[in-house]
């Protein structure tokens, strides 16, 4: 094997590594059915240049060799042990690097084999980055496997698998592959969006710059100089692989220039991902300087088309179960309620009842918050029962409002099937068609996070009082009546049945497109609060918008979150018409071509 060489370094902090020959790759076709695969390492080379120490060990792999084996299968090839290496900066400043494939040197007498007979597989720790014919990586000498970022102190495992495809013809009989391992690597700032924010955070559960508390932020007030203004790591996820950093309060450094239009940086997502939420065009000198009014939005719509059942709050929802309101007659009888029923195969059968005097409804109707079905009769069976889940709140109103369940259906079906994902809503038709017509085909730079279309009913079911809160809306809320435990900030989405993705690996893979909305709990790193204004925090527009989360159902009306012109968190029906801002995430490969993140001068992706 021939001897390897490092190249000169750069000066001033900027160098190209040259690891050359550090692992040997031969594929040998002896014949169409009897090949050779040999892969040899060199053990370790350290390269060293100012404060960068960047090392490349494969003392962890034995090598692969493979005789007297025919073309294999893909499954085969996958199956083998495969080459590992690991890159590793021992250094204190990052590294931008890339993975090539050379050719080596064959002797006079052979034909090198083609690239479109060689298949590849790589995984870097843990995940597959690469997996195709060797001729979709480039041509010799830039047949790029790889390249990434490599802070200080961290290490990149890989696993390099190589082996002659199956569809190899006659062509590859008495041909030679012979390749090496080279590495190049710039010592330099990172251009990782996601490194780029989190070099920034400060922990949000102590005191630091803008936030004056020893306890960190207090998430029951809005933002302010100092109750937070900058990035922050939410403290529940630092020890987790990718910590969420969130910008929060009246920064002006969250600027991304992407696809033609202006976003701001929300928060990183749990994958490394970077969330966004758009924010117009740019301005004539190409600035992202829009702050407030409609031209951060794509206009106004319904959240959908209608609000009498609870499915109405889903960005995706399934059966409609209507909620009826049903006024109760002046009338000398007593109706019988119950707490639960029992189907017989006919018939709906009341359990646990008590009888309620109707004609004194006003004085007896206490009991029934919390028996929820009826007949609304004096009889203890029906062919169609109604599951009360509110009682008209004014006193001088004799109103109940159900759900009507027949066919021996429960009000867990009834849920079951409102809260599925079936059918688009409003948001979600205008939201699509406008990435349709304007990011179509930037789908390669976005990732396809989780949306959390949080239909959790605070309590567990429709309960059959005055109104019925989601769990979303209960989180944040700051009114007493509703408050039991003081509000939190979720950003795990508990009910897998409510994870909005494009693709059925990692969710419901009912979106079109991996685009929504922000969620309540979002809104509320950024700044907002529930009964508050604040105009001082970079999501408030002086509009209402609507939010992903569900808030409640009052009587046979449902409401979704929103916030306001005034930069307070509210409710507003689901049919109202207010404006749309899309949310986007970046995939977390994604770097910067330039910027600061200022106004005047953006993060560039493109």
């Amino acid at each position: 094997m021939k001897e390897k060489k490092v190249l000169s370094f750069l000066v001033e902090h900027k160098m190209s590594l040259f690891v050359v020959a550090c692992a040997i790759i031969m594929l040998v076709g002896l014949s169409y059915a009897w090949l050779e695969l040999t892969l040899r390492g060199e053990k370790e080379l350290t390269l060293r240049a100012g404060t960068l120490e960047l090392s490349l060990d494969d003392s962890m792999s034995e090598g692969i060799t493979m005789a007297d084996v025919v073309p294999i299968s893909d499954e085969e090839g996958l199956a083998s042990s495969g080459y590992t290496f690991t890159l590793e900066n021992t250094g204190n400043v990052d590294s931008n690097y890339e993975i090539y494939l050379d050719d080596l040197e064959i002797p006079e007498s052979d034909t090198r084999m083609k690239d479109n007979f060689i298949k590849y597989e790589l995984i870097r720790n843990e995940e597959r980055i690469g997996f195709d014919l060797l001729t979709t990586i480039g041509e010799n000498p830039k047949r790029l496997l790889d390249k990434g970022e490599i802070g200080p102190k961290e290490k990149h495992t890989y696993t390099l698998k190589l082996w002659i495809a199956s569809t190899a013809t006659n062509e590859v009989m008495g041909t030679i592959f012979k390749g090496q391992l080279r590495v190049e690597a710039i010592q330099g700032e990172s251009k990782g969006l996601y490194k780029k924010i989190a070099k920034q955070a400060v922990p949000d559960d102590e005191a630091s710059k803008f936030v004056t508390s020893s306890t960190g932020i207090n998430f029951m007030q809005t933002s302010s100089d100092t109750n937070g203004k900058g990035v922050y790591t939410f403290a529940s996820t630092k020890d987790d692989k990718y910590p969420v950093h969130y910008f929060r309060g009246a920064v002006t450094d969250n600027n991304v220039k992407f696809g033609g239009f202006c976003w701001k940086i929300v928060r990183t997502t749990e994958t490394g991902g970077v969330k966004l939420i758009y924010n117009g065009s740019p301005d004539n000198d190409g600035y992202c300087t829009n702050t407030t009014g409609i031209a951060t939005t794509i206009g106004r719509f319904k959240f959908n088309e209608n609000c009498d059942s609870p499915a109405d709050v889903g960005y995706m929802y399934g059966t409609r179960y209507r909620s009826f309101g049903k006024e109760i007659p002046s009338v000398d009888e007593n109706w019988i309620f119950g707490n639960d029923v029992e189907w017989d195969g006919s018939k709906y059968v009341l359990k646990d009842t008590v009888e309620i005097d109707i004609k004194n409804w006003q004085r007896t109707k206490g009991p029934i918050s919390y028996k929820h079905y009826s007949c609304f009769s004096t009889e203890n069976s029906c062919t169609e029962v109604g599951y009360i889940h509110a009682i008209d709140s004014n006193s001088a109103n004799n109103i109940v409002y159900y759900i009507e369940l027949t066919d021996g259906k429960t009000i867990e079906d009834a849920k079951e099937g409102m809260f599925s994902n079936k059918n688009d809503s409003s948001a979600k038709i205008a939201i699509e068609k406008w990435y349709r017509e304007n990011l179509l085909g930037y789908e390669e730079k976005l990732e396809d996070t989780v949306w959390c279309d949080d239909r959790r009913i605070d309590g567990g079911s429709l309960k059959g009082k005055d109104y019925n809160l989601f769990d979303s809306r209960y989180r944040v809320s700051f009114e007493p009546e509703i408050r039991r435990d003081g509000p939190k900030i979720e950003l795990e989405c508990v009910n897998e049945k409510d994870w909005l993705t494009v693709n059925e690996e990692n969710g419901s893979g009912t979106l079109t497109y991996p685009v929504a909305l922000l969620t309540i709990d979002e809104m509320k790193l950024a700044g907002a609060k529930s009964g508050i204004c604040n105009k001082e925090y970079y999501l408030h527009n002086a509009l209402d918008g609507w939010l992903l989360s569900p808030a409640q159902v009052v009587e046979n009306r449902s409401s979704v979150t929103h916030h306001t012109p005034e930069g307070l968190l509210q409710t507003f029906s689901s049919t109202a018409e207010i404006f749309v801002r899309p949310s986007i995430s970046f995939l977390p490969s994604i770097e910067i071509q330039s910027g600061n993140g200022s106004s005047t001068n953006p993060y560039i992706v493109d």
